[in-house]
């Protein structure tokens, strides 16, 4: 039986560029259509015509990107009637249209589909092709985003000119999230080129590299979050009458975010149970890992002791980072730890690249800010690099009390409040000589609100189970809260007030949010 699927393979080779059918395949190796293709879904994990197809659009793939020959003659080479069912079947299958690989093809991977003359050959994994798939998609998604905001950021109006190197801040950030997923997707592409290689060591490059990629876009996913959440409080601040402009470039991002989503939902689908490694003396690696950090922290704070009170936040943000790490006990690492403090550092430098735009005589009181966080980087790649037996090692109390998915699930949700808090104390600064002393006074009170709902929130990652409902509802009212008098504040103030409406409004969706999670 597999003599007879090995020789269909090398007549479909032969014959790829003419009109096949089952019917014609399976006279040609002598079983009937039934028996044939039942054998050949058992061997090759895949229907016939499915398999031709994807073979087909694999060469054309190499086609578009080895000659210049246009897309329609490509797709009658293949056997498409016509260009419009092969742009679809190929995006279909490599994720993006025909237009879009031959552009970035140098970025993104091809799933591979080749008839060896082994049957691990023809095992291929679905899920490495539509993993593939999807993030094609979502590189090619924020590589348009990138170039849509580079081309319509300068439209010889007075708001572009003073926004245009935030435009460029936003869209380097964007591309850099494109690179970053494109240097993850390369293991996957790289095991779907050796299907006929099943040993042990590939299995277990396989199901890392696909934790890897699983974890890497759930960090874009939250990266492009905080880039829209940051794009839309500057756009907030801006005068009434240029939002509108400068929304309309704001949108992209939030269509981009949706596709991250989208992408990041369909991925964890793809999630396989990991093999392990077991290191030896990491603890003490990580402490000093954790230690050049911390002293990298601290340099930067000691440049910022002596600067005006404007840029007080900044460094009372640096500074918590560093006290953190400071009192971290080593058994309560996570994988996420660092990474979450990273993000946080990485919103604090927006803020410190924001203020060097209006003051740049200022750019090196915040350069401190920049080396901590690449310590803070490779920090946190070594905790990435750890296997599963170790960091829970180091987090084995938490570990008996909630679950990990529940533990992220309410790191996320403290991190996001700490996020606002951040942002809040930083409207506050720059309001404080517009507000009265009762205004300043009622901001304040809000301040210490969220503070409790911060506590709140990472009191809940060590609490059992049983009041994680109360928890959320508590969490919930503190924002609601905090939403009603944020809006009266911003009511007071006038169009000076829109960033507190903004952020207002963030934590309302943030309130509505722990709400729909009741009793989940």
């Amino acid at each position: 039986m597999d003599n007879a699927v090995f020789q269909s393979l090398a007549i479909i080779e032969e014959k790829i560029r003419e009109k096949l059918t089952v019917e014609t395949i399976s006279e040609a190796v002598h079983f009937s259509k039934y028996h044939f293709q039942r054998m050949f879904r058992e061997a090759a994990g895949d229907s016939v015509m499915r398999y031709v197809t994807r073979r087909r659009l694999t060469l054309a793939a190499a086609d578009l990107i080895e000659t210049e020959d246009s897309v329609l003659e490509i797709a009658l080479r293949y056997g498409y009637d016509s260009h419009e069912g092969f742009i679809r079947g190929f995006k279909a299958y490599i994720g993006i249209t025909p237009r879009e690989y031959r552009k970035y093809y140098s970025y993104i991977g091809t799933p591979i589909t080749k008839a060896e003359k082994e049957k691990s050959a023809m095992l291929y994994s679905k899920s490495t092709d539509e993993m593939i798939c999807e993030l094609n998609g979502l590189i090619v998604e924020a590589r348009e985003t990138a170039a849509f905001i580079r081309k319509n950021k300068d439209n010889d109006s007075p708001v572009s000119a003073c926004y245009l190197d935030f435009w460029e801040y936003i869209a380097n950030k964007t591309d850099k999230m494109a690179e970053t997923l494109t240097d993850a997707l390369k293991p996957i592409a790289e095991t779907a080129n050796h299907p006929d290689k099943v040993t042990s060591v590939i299995k277990t490059d396989e199901i890392t590299a696909r934790f890897i990629i699983i974890k890497i876009i759930d960090r874009a996913v939250f990266q492009l979050s905080t880039i829209e959440f940051q794009t839309g409080l500057t756009i907030s601040r801006a005068k009434p009458e240029h939002r509108k402009e400068l929304n309309y470039l704001g949108s992209k991002l939030t269509v981009l975010l949706h596709k991250a989503n989208v992408t990041y939902a369909k991925m964890t689908v793809f999630l396989v149970e990991l093999s392990k490694m077991i290191f030896e003396d990491m603890k003490n690696s990580a402490r000093k890992n954790i230690d050049k950090a911390v002293q990298k922290g601290r340099e930067a704070t000691a440049a910022l002791s002596d600067v005006s009170a404007h840029y007080g936040y900044i460094k009372e943000g640096v500074e918590e980072i560093v006290n953190e790490l400071i009192f971290l006990p080593i058994e309560n690492v996570s994988t996420d730890f660092f990474n979450v403090l990273t993000d946080r550092l990485d919103i604090i430098n927006f803020s410190a690249e924001m203020e060097i735009l209006r003051n740049p005589s200022d750019k090196q009181l915040f350069k401190g800010i920049e080396e901590f966080k690449e310590q803070l980087s490779e920090t946190a790649r070594f905790f990435d690099a750890l296997s599963e037996e170790i960091v829970n090692s180091f987090d084995s109390k938490k570990s008996a009390l909630i679950s990990k998915a529940e533990r992220k699930r309410y790191g996320d949700m403290a991190f996001k409040e700490k996020v606002l808090l951040f942002y809040l104390k930083g409207e506050a600064q720059k309001l404080d000589k517009l507000m009265t002393d009762e205004q300043k006074a009622a901001f304040n009170n809000i301040l210490e609100e969220m503070n409790i709902a911060v506590r709140l929130a990472n009191y809940s990652e060590y609490s059992g189970s049983d009041s994680l409902l109360n928890v959320e509802n508590e969490l919930a009212r503190c924002m609601e809260k905090i939403y009603s008098r944020l809006m009266g504040i911003k009511s007071e103030l006038g169009v000076c007030g829109s960033a507190v409406g903004f952020l207002a409004e963030e934590i309302r969706k943030h309130g509505v949010f722990l709400s729909t999670r009741k009793g989940v």
